[in-house]
């Protein structure tokens, strides 16, 4: 898609970046997830609802009856909860993940855009996960830990480019962790010889 603005193209330079390869066909696990839920939640109420007619029918609800539009209008909300997830289900059609030399950048949307990017240097911690749908289609969703906040990589395939990409990523995470501990190790050396100095003076 052309860039359209000074500031989309802070984000879209092309200057050494690789992209990564992403499983497209995701979104056939969301949408397959959202059936499952509207059909548990249809088959709760119409067990509920056989159930609420047969104590009914034999007298055990005594006061009022069972009425089968309050129980549906309980329903309703998780309903049009599970309806709404359908808009997140084609969300694998339109990422985009690239890295270059010092950051990794993930971008959802097309008209409707969002950027996320993480710079190496903030980098201290990856979480690594795989749903069912993930186990089949070979894919799988990193998380970049850093101070303050999180980015989230999704539908990354298992190719041999996004695995050179992941393991250089951890090997960046280690070298930032330990940069602090060479940095305290280096302080303390410098104060302890301080310190020596400080004794032989007196």
């Amino acid at each position: 898609m052309e860039v359209n603005s000074k500031l989309d193209a802070l984000f879209e330079g092309n200057a050494g970046r690789e992209h990564l390869d992403i499983q497209r066909y995701q979104f056939l696990e969301e949408f397959a997830k959202v059936v499952i839920k509207i059909v548990c939640v249809y088959g709760l109420f119409v067990g509920l609802n056989w159930l609420g007619e047969f104590l009914a029918r034999h007298q055990v609800i005594i006061k009022g009856g069972f009425n089968s539009d309050v129980l549906f209008s309980v329903f309703v909300l998780p309903l049009l909860y599970s309806l709404k997830d359908i808009k997140n289900s084609l969300e694998s059609i339109s990422v985009t993940v690239w890295k270059n030399d010092t950051s990794i950048t993930v971008k959802r949307g097309g008209w409707r855009c969002s950027y996320d990017r993480l710079y190496f240097k903030d980098l201290n911690n990856i979480e690594f996960s795989r749903s069912i749908g993930g186990r089949i289609g070979k894919y799988c969703t990193l998380k970049l830990y850093a101070v303050g906040g999180v980015t989230i990589v999704p539908y990354l395939k298992d190719t041999d480019k996004n695995c050179q990409a992941v393991t250089q990523l951890m090997e960046i995470a280690a070298d930032n962790q330990q940069s602090p501990c060479k940095a305290g190790a280096r302080s303390s050396g410098a104060a302890g010889r301080q310190t020596l100095g400080d004794d032989r003076i007196k």
